[in-house]
């Protein structure tokens, strides 16, 4: 939790942000690949099989070097998408430092005053920066 509190606001946001878009994105192509993908594949090699099995296995013999490429590029993909996301948060920490030190700054400002009028969105009656 002490992490928690060191950690700058920005970079919590674009976290947060990016993994809810992950986990989305997962959820969805892991559903798609499961209903559609394998479930014809699998019909389609018993298929195969019925009709041919020597050739079924030697048409199949590819496979496992298709799922080592497959695998190898979801990791590079996985760094790579690891290192946007570290970027983006990096970006959205600058800005919320970079805007909240524009509202510190602002009373400073030469001719900045404060009005005693209530704006429609401070309930409290605390006075309004204009």
């Amino acid at each position: 939790m002490a992490d928690l509190q060191r950690t700058p606001l920005g970079d919590l946001m674009a976290r947060i942000v990016g993994d809810v878009e992950v986990l989305g994105v997962g959820v969805r192509e892991f559903t798609i690949e499961i209903w559609d993908t394998v479930l014809f594949s699998l019909s389609f090699v018993v298929a195969m099989l019925v009709i041919d099995p020597g050739l079924t296995l030697l048409a199949l013999s590819p496979a496992p070097l298709a799922m080592i490429l497959a695998h190898a590029t979801g990791r590079w993909v996985a760094r790579r998408t690891t290192r946007a996301r570290e970027a983006s948060a990096d970006l959205t920490s600058a800005i919320q430092e970079h805007l909240a030190g524009i509202q510190r700054a602002a009373p400073l400002r030469p001719g900045h005053r404060v009005s005693r009028a209530r704006s429609p969105s401070c309930r409290d009656g605390s006075p309004s920066a204009t």
